[in-house]
């Protein structure tokens, strides 16, 4: 009999990714973790091919994926959706426009087979530019050597009983909901005997610039940006958020 050790979710919000969501799974078949993991695609009102592009490679690929609908549009209520549908107790969540590394499965496997470690995370490449890779990879260990974690919400992982305890998502960050997870399972586990979240330098992902190549759009996502950033600095108590059926 197979005794298999950690079992993990993966969350994957899809909106309008059909460039990129092939390239996505794929990666999944080249992992060499080999416990069991499930795939969860949450479609976000995608408009484009996205959708059919999942369900043939769903049709050809002997992975357990499963494909659910938000009608609520952001990708905090899509994320949502899929972290309460996770069956296993270990939840990772990547970007329908990012590819993991062959080892990422396992480096959550191995990081959360500390009992003390209640989320972890790593280190996102953009497109393998050195100065994008460069300013993201010092502004996240800029906020852990100054106590607050950062976990890119395209590249981490966290047990679900964590983020049921702390409410899941607050769904009014419709940027910066990674931040608002990463602060709040910081601060509800920070008095415990925890070494509440880990980053590992090893735990990558290669993800797209795509959101940063129109001025304009990103112009306009920097003042919510700002406001959720000093917003769930100073938020103390968890937000208790509920995900819209269907």
């Amino acid at each position: 009999m197979v005794k298999f050790g950690i079992m993990i979710s993966v969350v994957i919000p899809l909106y309008n990714e059909e460039r990129t969501i092939l390239k996505c799974l794929k990666a999944f078949e080249e992992q060499i973790f080999r416990g069991p993991f499930e795939i969860i695609i949450v479609n976000n009102n995608s408009t484009d091919s996205s959708v059919f592009i999942v369900k043939k490679f769903i049709k050809n690929s002997a992975l357990d994926i499963k494909l659910l609908k938000e009608r609520s549009q952001g990708i905090v209520f899509a994320r949502q959706k899929g972290f309460l549908s996770a069956q296993y107790p270990i939840i990772g969540t990547t970007d329908a426009d990012s590819v993991i590394s062959p080892t990422w499965l396992e480096r959550i496997e191995k990081n959360m087979r500390d009992r003390r470690i209640i989320a972890c995370g790593g280190k996102n490449f953009y497109e393998k530019k050195r100065i994008p890779t460069f300013i993201s990879s010092n502004f996240q260990k800029a906020h852990f050597r100054i106590g607050l974690s950062f976990l890119f919400g395209n590249n981490m992982a966290i047990r679900k009983k964590a983020f049921l305890d702390i409410g899941g998502f607050d769904l009014s960050y419709k940027r910066l909901e990674d931040l608002y997870i990463s602060i709040t399972v910081k601060r509800q586990y920070h008095y415990k005997n925890e070494v509440p979240i880990l980053h590992d330098p090893l735990m990558n992902i290669d993800t797209s610039l795509r959101k940063y190549r129109h001025p304009i759009k990103f112009a306009k996502m920097l003042p919510i940006i700002f406001r959720n950033y000093f917003k769930v600095l100073c938020k103390s108590k968890p937000h208790l958020a509920t995900p819209s059926k269907g």
